[in-house]
């Protein structure tokens, strides 16, 4: 990769990272939020592809659409899919664990949905909460939001329930952002694959890619799951976990020779 590649990546990724702030705290300010109808789903949707259990099919799919690129050397692009599947199968689930288990938990900062639960009145102290351990918080809340006593406080906060659903099953601390962190950190590693050896299906893999990232980030805002803080602060960190890894990356392919 050229001197000139590596400003062109450095320029797209913080360009990735402001556009993502920028709109992250708008919408924050602004109070835009898909908690209902149609748009709720179709954010929650979008959320749960950033998730655990959709994440790795969309990777999937981008390392086909990379390991299938005719313009690239065959030994070279399916080396390189390889490589960077063996990476991300290593670097994501460890990240999000140390996320959730370390770094969450010394921040120990509240979510803003269990904020709303709380002005709510469904969680009468939020410290208290969060005292229990993570099973019997998700055990607690969803006994809590099955009791008739809280018909009524759950309809004045107008939710669909799929994003209730999603309230009740999030019951982590909130910074910062493991969808933003993990989505960055494929989408980064990607580009600076695109740029090594842009040819047109690399360079659409890796903005499709950028754009699900950034997607991934507002919908935690959107779905009140976050702050703009929390994903700003994710998809940074992924954007620089992302570069790391384009080391051992690019070290292992450069060998191989394009067509």
């Amino acid at each position: 990769m050229t001197k000139r590649h590596v400003r062109i990546g450095l320029a797209v990724v913080i360009a990735a990272l402001m556009t993502t702030a920028a709109l992250a705290w708008m919408l924050d300010a602004t109070g835009v939020f898909a908690v209902r109808g149609v748009p709720a789903l179709i954010v929650y949707g979008l959320t749960e592809s950033g998730g655990s259990r959709f994440a790795p099919l969309v990777l999937l799919a981008a390392l086909a659409a990379w390991a299938t690129d005719r313009n690239v050397a065959r030994s070279r692009r399916r080396k390189e899919a390889l490589i960077a599947l063996f990476l991300l199968a290593i670097a994501l689930p460890t990240l999000a664990l140390f996320n959730e288990f370390v770094l969450k938990p010394a921040v120990a900062a509240p979510r803003p949905s269990h904020l709303r639960l709380v002005a709510a009145g469904i969680i009468p102290d939020v410290d208290a909460f969060y005292r229990l351990d993570a099973r019997e918080r998700q055990h607690w809340l969803h006994a809590r939001l099955s009791e008739p006593t809280t018909a009524e406080a759950i309809a004045g906060l107008d939710l669909h329930p799929v994003v209730l659903g999603h309230w009740a099953h999030e019951i982590g601390f909130t910074f910062p952002s493991t969808h933003a962190l993990n989505a960055f950190v494929a989408a980064v590693l990607l580009l600076g694959g695109a740029l090594a050896l842009p040819t047109t299906r690399r360079r659409r893999v890796a903005g499709m890619m950028l754009v699900w990232a950034i997607a991934v980030s507002l919908s935690r805002v959107l779905l009140l799951v976050h702050r703009p803080l929390d994903v700003t602060a994710g998809a940074a960190a992924g954007a620089v976990l992302g570069a790391v890894l384009l080391l051992p990356w690019r070290k292992w392919s450069r060998d191989q020779k394009s067509i």
